[in-house]
């Protein structure tokens, strides 16, 4: 695990950054508004410092930063709305539109078509939609963030053909594993979901209860991530120095 997470930092740096990254988690555990500021800070941060550095990271830090303003920006237009649910339902079309190609394809098509009918269906039996339009947006977040991951290599040569060495890196597979189980995640609470509002076993709440954690858990592997990239790049700008 070690290896594969951190090859070029030592493994006091591992665990110290490691235990960084845990304090976050549980002193902001249940804060959210705390810990996404600290979250969003370190990804800009990070993005402004490997500017120069390692134009890779850069890349990959600036699609995270992209991913938190997103989600901030829906969150605060969260709501029970039509107009909200019509938006999520648009951005999820677009979604599987630009996943055309990518190989998840049938996850954001078979999520998308289960919510039409899902919507339909409470429409037709009169029953008060539940609240699952946020977790279509964090699905198809994290199903675009994977794909930008994926091609990120191509889109910053096409897009900045002076930066040498862009290339797949470490960090591009870490990130897009865990967008990867974000997905899982997601597709399981939507399951769940449907379990209790369809079929009426509403006490089925396992997913739900243990969904604070996982997101938690997720979130502060990549903040760990963060800050062993932070560490891996100053020490090789003094290094070359």
């Amino acid at each position: 695990m070690y290896s594969i997470i951190t090859p070029n930092i030592s493994k006091k740096v591992v665990f110290i950054t490691g235990l960084i990254a845990c304090c976050i988690g549980v002193f902001s555990f249940g804060k959210p508004l705390i810990f996404d500021r600290i979250y969003l800070v370190l990804l800009l941060c990070a993005a402004a410092y490997s500017y120069h550095i390692d134009k890779n990271i850069f890349g990959i830090f600036i699609i995270l930063s992209l991913e938190r303003i997103f989600e901030e920006t829906m969150f605060m237009l969260n709501s029970d709305d039509l107009s909200f649910k019509i938006l999520v339902i648009c951005l999820c079309a677009f979604a599987c539109y630009k996943l055309k190609y990518d190989r998840m394809i049938w996850v954001a098509v078979g999520a998308l078509v289960s919510l039409l009918l899902a919507e339909a269906y409470w429409l037709y039996i009169g029953y008060q939609t539940p609240a699952i339009y946020w977790s279509f947006v964090i699905l198809f977040q994290s199903l675009l963030v994977r794909h930008f991951i994926f091609f990120r290599p191509a889109i910053m040569e096409r897009r900045f053909p002076e930066w040498k060495e862009i290339r797949w890196i470490n960090t591009d597979w870490q990130i897009y594993q865990l967008m990867f189980v974000f997905v899982i995640i997601e597709s399981a609470r939507l399951l769940e979901y449907y379990v209790r509002h369809i079929f009426g076993f509403t006490d089925i709440v396992i997913v739900y209860n243990l969904y604070p954690y996982a997101a938690q858990v997720i979130a502060c592997i990549i903040i760990w991530i963060i800050l062993n990239e932070t560490v891996r790049m100053t020490r090789e700008r003094y290094l070359m120095a």
